[in-house]
């Protein structure tokens, strides 16, 4: 199996770095705005149906997302010949040198036990400190994302198995349509259970609608759960539509980092700058934030974060938008960039199209009456409304799921997590 490569292409249909393919895939505004509007079902068609037979030769077979890791790679390189399914390549969040099998199991081993004890779901990821490679606090949380598709639901049969995972007046006064309403009309869509305590450890996890989860990878329309995404996460239960929206969320994620960089910058400062989008404007950053959290979480999964973006950087500099070069001892990249505004045009085109209808950059009609370059007076002039755009949702994304978690997990754990969060920040300020 191929390692390391992206093997989808975005744009003008050429092909990332990586072995010739067949076939490319190049997502449009169009095909966005149809992953938004209506989520594709895997439909039960003829590689479907190989692949059951393959690895589940009996009269009812389980469903697709109860299928060991493997099999589901297998399922991808089936429905889209043109993705590595290698999940290192896919989300650039497994160990390199791991064989899928090693990693799959090393996953279900390691990672993933809190779902023995919770409904089934449709996707989810580890996130935060429990990937770093150098994490040895035993006391720190582990922290999951998890996508269903009808969360009332869900929370409905998540009560009557773990009802002590949630605030006891939430359970009591309103159950699951109560939790699921605070979390839309509150919060950012996503309930927060932390504090779970099992097998020894202490869990965290994020309940979301899987319809508004790849809304907000597509559109940054709260660049709340996107945001996360954009850092590196271990995939325990697989969906190729998330797979799908996440690359392009990745995209977009480089080239806003690119339009904030100047001229030339080292490979570390573009990680950095990927990290910190979605924590500019975050009302936890000034109080209850390690100062130096960007720094530590690209120092300690550098090379999980080249594994996700190294494909598009060197699309970029295939495409002769970025130029690379060595930079010494320690394996990293120098990388220095067109600043032309035609190349700021091209950057800029790989953003979602709510973000640049905010900025007020539109696409320049040209003679034949389709869409163009975007037009701006400036570099600069461009970055800096991004940024304001990028920190105001930010704000108020942060701002709203604050309150919805102190209404959701109840003044003491509320409190005891806000002091947690506090002594970390207190304690970086003062190094």
């Amino acid at each position: 199996m191929t390692r390391g490569y992206f093997s989808l292409s975005f744009n003008e249909g050429k092909t990332l770095a990586g072995p010739p393919k067949a076939q490319t895939y190049s997502p449009t505004k169009q095909t966005r705005r149809d992953l938004i509007l209506k989520r594709r079902r895997t439909p039960k068609s003829e590689a479907s149906q190989q692949l059951r037979n393959q690895f589940c030769p009996t009269a009812n077979p389980p469903p697709l997302r109860q299928l060991k890791v493997s099999s589901i790679t297998s399922f991808l390189r089936l429905l889209l010949p043109n993705v590595d399914p290698d999940l290192e390549a896919l989300y650039g969040a497994s160990l390199p040198t791991k064989h899928l099998d090693d990693f799959a199991m090393e996953t279900r081993t390691n990672l993933g036990s809190l779902l023995k004890i919770l409904p089934p779901v449709d996707f989810c990821c580890v996130y935060g400190s429990s990937l770093h490679p150098n994490n040895n606090d035993k006391s720190s949380m582990e922290d999951y994302i998890l996508g269903v598709s009808n969360p009332e639901q869900w929370h409905s049969e998540n009560l009557k198995m773990n009802r002590d995972h949630y605030a006891s007046w939430m359970a009591s006064l309103g159950g699951a349509k109560l939790i699921t309403k605070a979390a839309d009309r509150i919060g950012v869509g996503v309930h927060f259970n932390p504090f779970v305590s099992w097998n020894d450890k202490m869990y965290k996890y994020g309940v979301v609608r899987m319809d508004d989860l790849v809304e907000d990878m597509l559109s940054w329309k709260r660049f709340y759960l996107s945001g996360r995404l954009q850092k590196p996460v271990r995939i325990i239960v697989e969906n190729t539509e998330i797979t799908n929206a996440n690359l392009i969320n990745l995209r977009a994620a480089s080239s806003a980092a690119l339009l904030l960089l100047p001229s030339k910058f080292t490979e570390r400062e573009l990680y950095a700058k990927i990290c910190s989008l979605s924590y500019m404007g975050d009302l936890r950053m000034l109080f209850a934030e390690d100062k130096n959290k960007v720094k530590k979480i690209v120092e300690g999964q550098f090379e999980l974060f080249r594994n996700m973006y190294k494909p598009l950087v060197d699309e970029y500099a295939t495409k002769q938008l970025l130029r690379l070069s060595s930079c010494g001892g320690d394996h990293q990249m120098n990388i220095s960039q067109d600043c032309s505004l035609s190349a700021t045009s091209s950057i800029i085109s790989s953003l979602p199209e709510s973000v640049t209808c905010q900025m007020g950059i539109r696409k320049a009609e040209t003679i034949a009456g389709q869409n163009g370059k975007f037009a701006m007076g400036s570099r600069e002039e461009a970055a800096t409304l991004m940024q304001k755009v990028l920190r105001r949702r930010v704000m108020i994304s942060s701002a709203r799921q604050v309150v919805a978690g102190f209404i959701a997990v109840g003044a003491v754990h509320g409190v005891k997590y806000l002091g947690k969060k506090m002594i970390k920040a207190l304690k970086s300020s003062s190094r």
